[in-house]
């Protein structure tokens, strides 16, 4: 059963800060989307737990980016 909780607008704006800095190649930057998600399924932490919700956050985010570099390298238009 999942747990829920709810992060202060702090917490996520801190989220939000470290997944925004240097964007890795897109090969990595896929490659750590998949890992985060991998390490999350298998968290023996809970939902809660700040280093889970630290993952939930980047992952996504790191993933959103991935349209935005590929316009970037202008290979499919």
């Amino acid at each position: 059963m999942a747990t829920w909780c709810v992060l202060s607008s702090k917490q996520k704006a801190e989220m939000q800060e470290m997944s925004h800095s240097l964007l890795p190649r897109l090969p990595e930057l896929l490659e750590t989307g998949k890992q985060l998600l991998d390490e999350v399924e298998v968290a023996t932490e809970t939902t809660c737990h700040r280093i889970v919700q630290e993952k939930v956050f980047k992952g996504p985010d790191l993933f959103e980016k991935a349209p935005e570099m590929l316009s970037q390298l202008d290979v499919f238009n």
